[in-house]
């Protein structure tokens, strides 16, 4: 049920669409309480909030988390893989042309999603620096070390991968 306003004032909450309710556990509505104070006073209320962050997570097609990167329905590739000598452990960094997605190699877990190839970089950067708890896997921690010292060169080679997944596009006509 949607409401509207009705006086000739314009008082009255504004026509936005059906209302649903939608229980949040205490953390989740904390994190949007954060969100909204953060923005600050008038900005933004927690239903604009809640809105945008649905708008957002709908228009970024999200992995399945459970079962790995899903790279066929994401028309996804990879653009980098970062593995231990027995080709067992590691990082790998897959991208749409738009979308990078940073995933553990073993168990396909999803550790970031986004489209910032600089914050892509230091998520596969401190992946590999987790891998500090053995010995075996020096060689993916010093990875991890060289992506840290060079973090705006594999950013951009990150940002040049993946806009190589893009099709060509087609000369627009001329215009008269």
């Amino acid at each position: 049920m949607s409401t509207t306003k009705t006086d000739p004032w314009g008082r009255g909450r504004p026509d936005v669409g059906t209302k649903v309710e939608v229980r949040l556990t205490d953390e989740q509505l904390g994190t949007v309480d954060h969100v909204v104070r953060r923005r600050g006073r008038g900005q933004r209320d927690r239903a604009a909030v809640l809105r945008e962050l649905i708008e957002r997570g709908l228009d970024c097609p999200a992995p399945d988390r459970g079962h790995g990167l899903n790279t066929e329905h994401l028309g996804a590739g990879i653009l980098t893989q970062t593995l231990d000598a027995d080709g067992m452990c590691g990082i790998d960094v897959y991208g749409d042309g738009t979308n990078l997605w940073v995933v553990d190699h073993e168990d396909g877990d999803v550790l970031a999603h986004t489209t910032r190839p600089r914050y892509a970089a230091l998520v596969q950067a401190f992946a590999l620096l987790d891998f500090d708890y053995s010995p075996e896997y020096g060689s993916l921690v010093a990875a991890g070390r060289a992506i840290l010292d060079g973090v705006a060169s594999q950013a951009q080679a990150l940002q040049d991968a993946n806009r190589d997944l893009l099709p060509p596009r087609e000369p627009s006509a001329a215009r008269r």
